[in-house]
């Protein structure tokens, strides 16, 4: 996602993908090219990001 500012947002689409749980890393990498109004970032960060699904997938 080349210069694109904004939110980022995954939807697990499958009962067995729900089942199973949303699982993966997210990563967060400073760019000098794109002026921003926030603060300038400390450096680079991975997010491990997982969710989880309290039923049985049914297939």
């Amino acid at each position: 996602m080349k210069d694109q500012i904004g939110t980022y947002t995954y939807f697990l689409s499958t009962q067995l993908h729900k089942a199973a749980g949303g699982f993966g890393a997210l990563n967060i990498i400073r760019r000098d090219v794109i002026p921003l109004p926030y603060p300038e970032p400390s450096g680079n960060f991975t997010m491990l990001v997982t969710d989880w699904w309290n039923t049985d997938h049914k297939v």
